[in-house]
């Protein structure tokens, strides 16, 4: 049978997490053969800024506030399914790194954030390559797997056309 590694990036993505664990769980492939490695990040407030809450505005705050809380939650909630499920998969990894949330909406989308998410990538490429993983899936939270035969489909097309090269898009 082949292993798949999934290497997951929830962010603060928690409505969506039921849905995402869902359809993980409802692949009618192996789930000993599936290794999952989840990467997050848990945010903090610089301390520097932490007392005076981002120049003052309230709607500002607010938007701080709330960012801090989904991703408490949303990290609850990973690390939950994650020792309620390790047991059925191969292996389940769960990857939380610090990030400082910064007042500015848009730096966290900045090019050290995406130099952070590629090193993370091409991490899960050399963990699968050392695992024997034949295929390698990446997914974000809102990427939901709403056919059960996902995983069996992409293994199948491998084992008829051992040549072929699958590729998803972005």
């Amino acid at each position: 049978t082949i292993t798949i590694t999934v290497l997951i990036h929830p962010y603060n993505k928690l409505n969506y997490l039921p849905f995402l664990f869902g359809g993980i769980e409802s692949q009618i492939y192996d789930h000993a053969r599936v290794r999952l490695h989840i990467i997050t990040e848990q945010l903090y407030l610089p301390k520097s800024d932490s007392a005076k809450r981002y120049n003052d505005q309230e709607s500002e705050e607010l938007w701080m506030d709330q960012r801090i809380v989904d991703n408490e939650q949303t990290i609850a909630i990973l690390k939950f399914w994650v020792n309620n499920n390790r047991k059925f998969y191969n292996d389940i990894q769960l990857s939380i790194r610090d990030q400082e949330l910064l007042s500015d909406k848009d730096s966290y989308w900045d090019e050290e954030r995406f130099e952070r998410i590629m090193t993370a990538k091409n991490q899960a490429i050399k963990d699968g390559y050392h695992s024997w993983s034949d295929y390698l899936l990446f997914l974000d939270a809102d990427v939901i797997l709403v056919n059960p035969y996902t995983l069996s489909n992409l293994t199948n097309s491998f084992t008829e056309t051992p040549e072929a090269v699958v590729v998803g898009p972005m």
